[in-house]
This record gives C-alpha cells, sequence and structure tokens, in this order.
C-alpha cells in the first residue's frame, strides 16, 4: 500500500529533511540537561508537574466523593465504574452540570 503524501509524490525531490535532530541539553530554558537527554534518547520527556498542590487535593477530593457515592450507591457499581467519569475539578459546576445533572442535583443522563 502506498501513502499519498507530497514525500511520496515527491520521493528524492522533497526538500524537507524529517530526519530526528536531538536538541542541545546546554541550550534548555525549561528542561534540565538530563531531561533533554532522555527525551533525545527516549522520544519522550515524563514527570512534568501539570497540577500544583491546591488543585490535586481538589481533584482527590472530588474523586474521593464521587468513589463514595458511587460504592454507596443500590446498583451494581463498583470502584471501576468511575474510570469514565472525566468531569471537570468543582470550580467549574456550569460543566459538571453538563455531565451529571442541573444544578438542583436531578440527573440528566442514567450512568448505568
Amino acid at each position: 500500500m502506498t501513502v499519498d503524501t507530497d514525500f511520496a509524490r515527491n520521493g528524492a525531490n522533497d526538500p524537507r529533511d524529517l530526519r530526528f535532530f536531538p536538541a542541545d541539553p546546554g541550550r534548555s530554558r525549561t528542561l534540565s540537561p538530563t531531561q533533554v537527554e532522555r527525551f533525545n534518547r527516549d522520544g519522550y520527556v515524563s514527570g512534568l508537574p501539570a497540577f500544583d498542590e491546591h488543585a490535586i487535593a481538589e481533584i482527590r477530593t472530588y474523586f474521593d466523593g464521587l468513589l463514595e457515592a458511587v460504592l454507596s450507591a443500590d446498583d451494581r457499581r463498583n470502584a471501576y465504574s468511575i474510570n469514565t467519569y472525566h468531569l471537570p475539578p468543582a470550580e467549574h459546576p456550569e460543566k459538571m452540570a453538563a455531565f451529571t445533572g442541573d444544578f438542583d442535583g436531578n440527573p440528566v443522563a442514567d450512568a448505568n
């Protein structure tokens, strides 16, 4: 199977050089030299902070409450039932209502 791309049509005449060029660890302004070296070697960087301590505490509180609510429900849901609950943190109730219910707590859709 041939993929129809500019490169496939132009072959060796394609002026783009799409090879990987390692980043210079000494020129990084954000990542440490070790992180740049790992990226050059592995192709990705991990362990970067995404949330501060306050945000993590809010997210943890939200999921702890969600898990408690799901496990105490009178149905067959279990701890694995929350793996599709991708709701925004509590500081955005207007977004949460679109997924879980209205502002009075009335469900919008059946969670089962």
